[in-house]
């Protein structure tokens, strides 16, 4: 037959809860026999504790403010009163006849203090109402005194202070003796002065002082009966408290006799429960204990025995199947393991990309105003040379030399993100297949260029000639891994990441991209090689073949508009690249073709040039001047301020460095158009940073940006376009 562990149980706990019942009920008869005790002890002990506030109330009263004392006095009787009332309640059947008596009498005893402490509030206030009249009396005494004769002014002031110094005694004191003398001093100043304002004041004085008087002994007489009042009070409380205390004391003695025989009888048949039950249970804990060590050790196969049909058997099924989750568990928590440690490397990789550009765009911006001295310079020789001159050649030379310099830092600036971009809506599709001649010149014959477009992609908002700059990186180094020639693989599509993929993946918003899918058939990497190849500089061709800068400008790119990079690759089984490129919902602009016109060059405009670089001002200055232009130069853009609030010329002209300590370009023009309202702005810089946005730059029509280096045609024809637009 099967008992179920709840029946056993419940046998147990029915035969336990009647012993607890019936302790229970001696319990709560006790305790609420007990409760109405303590009621009552805590009912005088209240009215105790009433008593002294009303005597703490009375002790030491200055007399101030008695208007506002006096309801809080009887609000603490009426207080005291309400306590009386209780104790004769709680108390009417249950006290010997004559504690009832003196229970009875607190009534009268209580209207007897409420009338003495009433009368002394009263007494302590017009006391202290004579004392302020002494003290005014004593102000006009001494004002007084000043306008008395000479001769006697001195005598005068005497007896005043002998008057005063009388009156401080007798307030401590309450010596009448000493009225007697209070009164001699005032008869002396008959003797002096014939005053009678001052003697009658003088009058006034010894009266109020012995008003003070009679009014202190009746003050006493009051506190002396309020502390008898005070002791008879606590001599019935503390009686009727030590009578309710001892019958209290009598009741406890008897239910705990009771009570410990319960727990006797209680004690007796748990430990008979205890006995029946003890073997199963230690059977079936003995059994668990060795699953878990089994647990413990990895054996998640254990077999453990089932005992008994019941819920322990049950119990013990369960464990077998807690092997089977936890083994699954683990699994699962060593995969969430690798998943993280992949995030954390993840971000590892991109917390160093980021150093690294900000190094590299560092540098990019300095080399940028020496690039810009160094081809602005040989331009403006060349323009200033004839072709058949010696240094002619060398000078373009130099020039070209210069440009290759440049294309190394606009590279740096892309991997640092720090590149100024023009930003437009593109068809991804349109951008391929315009460079596929290019791609297929560049790849060779003995690569085979396939291209998969998605024609239902949307739009994105870009810089057409950076996306340009990955396709053909992307070429380039697809070449280089497929020297025996191969496929490379273009292909476009839709995809939505959501928040399961980028929470795998660093930096990466969930949202709808267009995805360009590059992928080639070539010699493949290691995944040591993969870690490093958007480190800028890395490079695994041949000394000569590669700057190591191409995988690095693309991911800066992909980067700086918001896209995400990933990479597959093995050895010997190709590349794939993924580039994600946020969609947009805008409206691809209509271009008209563009006119070709014959730009002038020259021009006679105010121009104000600010640059901290000084090489980079003067070739400024020199190339400007010769093309006729008036310029003014400044090292900072406080000093600009300075010069445009000063001139007697306005500026047409502000031509400015984008980042500048103290000021920057942006702050700059917005302080220089308070001064000029109106003045053309072109914005300079080896990098823009955050200061200048590129949708800033195209939505005013007024305002335009060059890209250091700089040369003299781009300068001198960009500023035309400004003013001739």
């Amino acid at each position: 037959m099967r008992i179920s562990v709840t029946t056993k149980i419940f046998f147990i706990f029915c035969s336990l809860s009647l012993v607890t019942l019936a302790m229970g009920l001696l319990v709560y008869f006790a305790l609420n026999e007990l409760a109405v005790s303590n009621v009552k002890i805590r009912t005088f002990t209240d009215f105790k504790l009433q008593v002294k506030d009303l005597e703490a109330f009375n002790i030491d009263r200055s007399g101030r403010n008695v208007t506002s004392v006096i309801p809080r006095l009887e609000k603490e009787l009426n207080q005291a009163e309400l306590l009386v009332e209780d104790i004769k309640l709680q108390n009417a059947t249950t006290m010997p006849d004559n504690i009832n008596e003196r229970l009875h009498d607190l009534d009268s005893y209580m209207r007897y203090y409420r009338q003495a402490a009433l009368e002394l509030e009263n007494l302590v206030g017009k006391n202290w109402e004579i004392y302020q009249q002494n003290n005014r009396m004593q102000k006009t005494i001494l004002q007084l005194s000043q306008k008395s004769p000479e001769k006697i002014k001195g005598d005068v002031i005497k007896i005043f202070t002998i008057l005063e110094q009388l009156r401080d005694e007798i307030d401590e004191d309450n010596d009448a003796k000493k009225i007697l003398l209070l009164k001699e001093s005032r008869q002396n100043l008959d003797k002096l002065t014939d005053d009678s304002e001052l003697l009658k004041i003088a009058d006034n004085f010894v009266l109020n002082v012995e008003m003070g008087y009679l009014n202190s002994l009746a003050i006493a007489d009051h506190r002396a009966f309020l502390a008898r009042t005070s002791e008879r009070f606590s001599e019935i409380t503390n009686n009727t408290i030590n009578i309710i205390s001892l019958d209290n004391e009598k009741e406890q003695e008897r239910l705990r006799h009771l009570i410990a025989g319960l727990i006797i009888f209680s004690f007796s048949l748990t430990i008979f429960f205890w006995l029946m039950t003890s073997r199963q249970l230690s059977n079936f804990l003995t059994n668990q204990n060795k699953a878990i060590e089994a647990i413990k050790s990895g054996e998640y196969e254990y077999a453990m025995p089932i005992i008994t049909a019941d819920e322990l058997g049950e119990l013990t099924s369960f464990m077998k199947q807690l092997a089977i989750n936890i083994k699954e568990q683990i699994v699962e928590r060593e995969k969430a393991e690798q998943e993280k440690k992949n995030l954390q490397d993840q971000l590892l990789q991109a917390q160093k990309l980021e150093s690294v550009g900000i190094l590299a765009g560092g540098i990019a911006h300095d080399f940028n105003n020496l690039l810009t001295a160094i081809t602005g310079y040989a331009d403006l020789a060349l323009a200033k040379t004839a072709e058949d001159h010696p240094i002619h050649n060398n000078l373009k030379m130099i020039s070209k030399a210069g440009m290759r310099a440049a294309d190394l830092t606009k590279q740096l600036l892309a991997f640092s993100r720090k590149q100024f971009f023009d930003l437009k809506i593109i068809d991804i599709n349109l951008v391929i297949n315009d460079l596929l001649k290019m791609m297929i010149r560049i790849i060779g014959e003995d690569v085979i260029l396939e291209v998969k477009a998605d024609h239902s992609i949307k739009n994105v908002k870009a810089d057409q000639t950076q996306i340009e700059q990955i396709l053909m990186n992307m070429a380039v180094n697809a070449r280089d891994a497929m020297p025996g020639g191969g496929r490379l693989t273009i292909e476009t599509s839709s995809t939505q990441l959501d928040a399961d993929y980028t929470k795998h993946h660093e930096g990466v918003e969930p949202g709808e991209y267009v995805l360009i899918t590059i992928s080639d058939t070539g010699h493949g990497m290691s995944r040591e090689v993969q870690k490093k190849i958007f480190d800028p500089f890395f490079t695994t061709k041949e000394l000569g073949k590669g700057t190591g800068l191409g995988l690095a400008t693309v991911f800066g790119i992909v980067k700086q508009h918001q896209g995400h990079l990933w990479v597959y690759s093995e050895p010997d089984m190709g590349t794939t690249f993924k580039i994600y490129l946020p969609v947009s919902e805008e409206e691809k602009e209509e271009e008209s073709p563009a006119l070709e016109e014959k730009v002038q060059l020259r021009g006679t405009e105010n121009i104000l040039v600010v640059d901290d670089d000084r090489t980079v001002r003067e070739f400024l200055r020199e190339t400007l001047e010769f093309y006729g232009y008036k310029i003014s130069m400044a090292t900072s853009g406080i000093e600009a301020v300075e010069i445009a609030d000063q001139s007697t010329m306005p500026f047409d002209l502000l031509l400015t460095d984008v980042i500048m300590p103290e000021m920057n370009g942006r702050e700059l023009a917005v302080k220089i158009r308070q001064i000029i309202p109106g003045i053309k702005i072109i914005f300079m810089s080896g990098y823009a940073g955050r200061v200048i946005s590129p949708d800033e730059v195209a939505a005013a029509p007024d305002i335009s940006f060059l890209s250091k280096p700089i040369t003299p045609a781009v300068l001198t024809k960009k500023i035309r376009e400004l003013f001739d637009c």
